[in-house]
């Protein structure tokens, strides 16, 4: 996984969305995004496009439950009827056909369906009449003590005139700790809670270690890819 559970775990990612086709005969993107620049948020309606193709299951693992099975609707798992994912994201801004936006869940290459504004009036029911089932109600907090290393710092320094996304070493640092921090793992890696995971983050790869279930160590070594980490004992 290269992306926070939620965007709201780590307003710092970061993402551009850009409209390469619409449907028409001269359909202009810019004509299409004209106004959406009003708007602080945006809704995302995209499509989980690396789902393998799988007998549906009704009932899925959750992750954040140690692997307890719900009910496919009652979760936000990728591994539904219809594939297709919808997130609330910050619009920072727009460029011809191309959408700056952060506290973004999407991977790198996922195909957007489409584009709503987010409107609070109509999205945000009044909070007296929210239900929320007693194992969601933590939901949006951190389940694991990060620890970086100081030559991870280091690295993260070095590596930083490498990114593409981020602004800085700063945001490089803290976007990976938001990540670990939601413990990014599957529910069957939970399995044996220590152990070696790594993911991609902007132009850094990332190598961390799980020391329990709830404590990962990340540190790092600069290679040929820009910001390994390595772990360290």
């Amino acid at each position: 996984f290269v992306a926070p559970r939620q965007g709201t775990y780590s307003a710092g990612t970061r993402a551009k969305l850009q409209i390469e086709q619409l449907p028409g005969d001269g359909a202009d993107a810019q004509h299409a995004l004209c106004d959406l620049d009003g708007f602080s948020h945006v809704w995302l309606l995209f499509a989980f496009h690396l789902v393998a193709n799988q007998p549906l299951r009704p009932k899925v693992h959750v992750p954040r439950l140690g692997g307890q099975r719900k009910g496919v609707f009652a979760t936000r798992s990728p591994h539904r009827p219809n594939p297709i994912g919808l997130s609330l994201v910050r619009l920072d801004g727009i460029l011809d056909d191309t959408l700056f936006l952060s506290g973004v869940d999407l991977v790198h290459g996922t195909p957007v369906l489409d584009i709503k504004p987010f409107i609070p009036a109509y999205d945000s029911p009044n909070v007296r009449d929210v239900r929320l089932p007693q194992w969601i109600e933590d939901a949006g907090k951190a389940t694991c003590s990060v620890v970086l290393t100081r030559q991870a710092h280091t690295d993260a320094i070095a590596v930083s005139d490498k990114l593409d996304l981020l602004h800085n070493a700063d945001e490089l640092v803290q976007v990976v700790i938001d990540i670990l921090a939601a413990d990014p793992r599957p529910a069957y890696r939970k399995r044996e809670p220590i152990g070696r995971y790594e993911f991609d983050c902007d132009a850094a790869h990332v190598i961390s270690t799980f020391r329990s279930s709830n404590h990962v160590v990340a540190g790092s070594g600069l290679s040929l890819d820009p910001f390994r980490a390595e772990n360290v004992a």
